[in-house]
This record gives C-alpha cells, sequence and structure tokens, in this order.
C-alpha cells in the first residue's frame, strides 16, 4: 500500500499544477485521489486500532497517536500558507484585517474559516480533507463497536446513494469538502470513504485477494484511473462514485494481500505522500508566483514552468519531512508514550 500512497499524493499535485502544464485534461480527475486516501484510511486506521479500541482506555491513547502523526505537518502546511495567504493578499491589494488573521490560526487547528470571502480553506485549500479524516477518525473511536459488517454496508449503501445524488447536481465529488457551498458535505464524502475501507478490511480477513503474490497491476490501475483517463470520456457525476465505491475499495484489498515491488522507492513513495499532500497547495503558489515574477511564466515555458513546479514541491516536502516531521514526531512520541 505504501507505492499507493505516493501514486495517489503526486496525482492530487498534478492536478492542482494542471495550469503550469497548460493542461486540465489529462490531470482531471486527479482530485478524487482523496477519497482513495479515505478508503485507505478506514482500512488502515481499523486494522491498527480496531480491536484495541473495542476494548477500555484506549481512547486517549489512540487521540494522542493521531495527533502526533497528523499535527507536525498541518502546522508546517499552515505556517507555509500563511506566508502564500499574506503574499496573495499583498499582491492583490487586499487588507489583513481581523478575519484574515483568524483564518491563519484556523488553519493550525485546522477548522473552516467561514467568515472569510471565498472558500473556507483560504491559507492551505487541501486541508478541508485532514480537518474530516480528525473528524471522522474520533467518531470511529467513540462508536467503534457499532461498526459492524451489517451496519457498515447499511452506511456506506445510503452513504454512497446519497453522494450520488448530491455528486449528479454538483457535478462529481470535487465540490464536496473544499468549496464554500458543500463544504460540510467533506464529513459524509470522508465518512462514505473510510468506511468503504473498513469493510475492505473485513473482506481481507475474510480470505479475499490474499494470495496474490506480486500485483503491480494494482499502481497502474490506480495511476490510470485518477490521473491520465481523459475527463471527456469520463463524466465525474458517476465516474467518481464508481471509483470510490467500488475501484478502490478493491485496490486497498488487492494491495492487501500483495507483496511490495522495489520496497525503496514505495517506502520513499510513502514517507513523502503525507508531507508533499499538506504542503503542495501553498507550495505551488509560492514557486508559481517566483516563476511568474522571473517572467517565464507563458505558452513558451509551460511544460517547464510544471515541471520546475512540480520538483520544487517534491523537493521542499522531503526537506521538511526529513527535517521537521521525523523528528518532532520522534520527540513527542519519546516525552507522551
Amino acid at each position: 500500500m505504501d507505492a499507493l500512497r505516493g501514486v495517489a499524493a503526486f496525482a492530487v499535485l498534478l492536478y492542482h499544477a494542471q495550469p503550469w502544464f497548460g493542461s486540465r485534461w489529462w490531470f482531471a480527475h486527479g482530485y478524487v485521489a482523496v477519497d482513495f486516501f479515505f478508503v485507505l484510511s478506514g482500512f488502515v486506521i481499523a486494522h491498527a486500532y480496531g480491536d484495541r479500541l473495542a476494548g477500555s482506555g484506549t481512547l486517549p491513547a489512540f487521540v494522542r497517536d493521531r495527533a502526533i502523526r497528523l499535527y507536525p505537518m498541518i502546522v508546517a502546511g499552515a505556517g507555509i500558507g500563511i506566508v502564500a495567504y499574506v503574499v496573495r493578499l499583498r499582491t492583490n491589494g487586499l487588507p489583513i484585517g481581523t478575519g484574515e488573521v483568524a483564518a491563519m490560526a484556523a488553519a493550525i487547528v485546522p477548522w473552516p474559516a467561514t467568515w472569510v470571502a471565498g472558500d473556507p480553506w483560504p491559507v492551505n485549500p487541501p486541508i478541508w480533507s485532514i480537518f474530516w479524516e480528525l473528524v471522522v477518525n474520533l467518531i470511529f473511536a467513540r462508536t467503534v463497536r457499532w461498526w459492524t459488517i451489517r451496519n457498515l454496508i447499511i452506511f456506506a449503501g445510503v452513504a454512497f446513494a446519497v453522494l450520488a445524488i448530491l455528486g449528479w447536481q454538483l457535478g462529481g465529488f470535487g465540490p464536496m469538502g473544499p468549496a464554500r457551498e458543500s463544504w460540510a458535505l467533506g464529513g459524509l464524502r470522508t465518512s462514505a470513504g473510510f468506511a468503504a475501507g473498513v469493510l475492505s478490511l473485513h473482506a481481507h480477513r475474510a480470505g479475499w485477494l490474499t494470495r496474490g503474490g506480486r500485483r503491480p497491476w494494482i499502481i497502474a490501475t490506480l495511476a490510470l484511473s485518477i490521473t491520465i483517463l481523459p475527463q471527456p470520456w469520463l463524466d465525474p457525476r458517476w465516474y467518481d462514485l464508481v471509483l470510490t465505491a467500488g475501484v478502490f475499495p478493491l485496490l486497498v484489498l488487492a494491495a492487501a494481500g500483495s507483496r511490495m515491488n522495489m520496497p525503496r522507492m514505495t517506502r520513499f513513495g510513502a514517507e513523502l505522500s503525507y508531507p508533499l499532500y499538506a504542503m503542495h497547495a501553498p507550495l505551488l503558489l509560492l514557486f508559481g508566483g517566483a516563476w511568474a515574477r522571473a517572467g517565464l511564466k507563458g505558452s513558451a515555458w509551460t511544460p517547464i514552468g510544471g515541471l520546475f513546479v512540480v520538483g520544487g514541491c517534491i523537493a521542499a516536502a522531503w526537506a521538511v519531512y526529513r527535517w521537521w516531521d521525523v523528528p518532532v514526531r520522534a520527540r513527542l512520541k519519546a516525552r507522551y508514550r
């Protein structure tokens, strides 16, 4: 599964970097990689904590573990996002008032800044999914005994049915979470994917697709489904649902029953996935601004500009992971365990 994390994070990066490649076509479904993360999270969290949470006295430990895992990069992403947000406001001649300062503070919590103009995640837009991830994780921890196979099937079925209706009205899953009009729907989107991931774990424990050896086609399928397949062929109003409710749970299930290919590369992808996701949006803004200020933005520089901003994001994410995320988490674990 490590390689899949890296592919999904890279797909989100390419989706947001599309303008720098001069195309909104080839990476048009990259946003659905977020739903893959939700499915994967359901599988991993239920596998690591489900049995322990069903006992007693493990909720504080679960909250501590999730905070140590997620918050160092939330803070790092917020820090870079605040710089990018201030630059954007100043560049556009907009004032920095109490609301904007509160939005900067909200990015560290994280919390939706519904009081500012535009979308409620102005400092670091992708943080919406981490916010809902935290919420769903806490709900899972408090209600883990309720998550039987029967209840999961009912809940996932109802949730995906509602998502299908809403997705048809909104043009796909994309607006659910990051957009002002539908930011609260991110909770439904997250919980549906999470439930599908928990169901994948039950299927894995029942022996489904557990003896597959090496399955390189898993990575290829994920990469094709969320990055390369062109949008004109696939209407997101139904394609997003098919991926999240069907393809992604099957990929996670198949990956859980397979052996690792290229362990060093897959480990690198797994290590880089969360830092890259948490930081790439403000980094794209800063690197893109620097590229434009150098007078290099234009059709003649389009593919080079895309490679520049993508490479810069990957390098910065690795540096922050290496010299911030790893040591901070190590210190927190040593102190609170």
